[in-house]
């Protein structure tokens, strides 16, 4: 087999492993991820109305977004600051506490730096809205989310990937990932961060 043929032969694997619903592409075909797609209806028009009130509906109480910590030039300071001065700790706190931003404290610092004209059209373009299911075990979530009540033991996570730069010869580009979580309520958005 020459090595154009084994390529097509993944590509196809791979087209056929997504499926289409209407106007976006599931990785996986499930019926949490239907569930979820009026979820996401609701959750992008809050974005691109700025409903800042349905927004903070769909969310928990705080959103796990280390990109948050130091998303602006005081605030990286103030991080780089903390690195220098806590060497062996940093790492562990970057990724665990200070990551948690309380959901008033996102509106309010983080969310139209995130929720900005540029997101926005990539949420409109369907083409660069791709989702992804996952499961985790709840018990890892339940310290950073106590007032939360989880659908079952394993939690179903739904992740969409918004293309936010667009691969180049020169440049592999960047994808954008919110999380949201099945809760007893629905889901929830928890989830920020960008890849790479």
């Amino acid at each position: 087999m020459n090595q154009s043929t084994f390529i097509i032969i993944i590509y196809l694997t791979f087209i056929c492993s997504t499926k289409g619903y209407g106007k976006y592409t599931f990785i996986e075909d499930t019926t949490t991820t239907k569930e979820f797609l009026s979820t996401w209806e609701m959750f992008s028009k809050a974005i691109i109305s700025n409903d800042q009130t349905k927004f903070k509906e769909l969310s928990l109480e705080s959103i796990y977004c280390t990109d948050c910590v130091t998303n602006t030039t005081t605030e990286d300071s103030i991080f780089k600051n903390f690195e220098n001065n806590n060497p062996n700790t940093w790492y562990e706190k970057l990724y665990d506490e200070f990551s948690y931003i309380l959901i008033d404290r996102f509106l309010k610092e983080d969310y139209s730096l995130i929720f900005n004209s540029k997101i926005h059209k990539h949420i409109i373009d369907h083409k660069k809205v791709v989702f992804l299911h996952r499961e985790i075990d709840g018990a890892m979530l339940l310290k950073n989310y106590s007032q939360v009540s989880f659908k079952n033991a394993v939690t179903n996570i739904q992740e969409v990937l918004l293309t936010h730069i667009e691969p180049t010869p020169q440049y592999e580009g960047s994808q954008i990932a919110l999380q949201f979580i099945e809760t007893k309520e629905g889901y929830k958005f928890f989830g920020y961060s960008t890849i790479p």
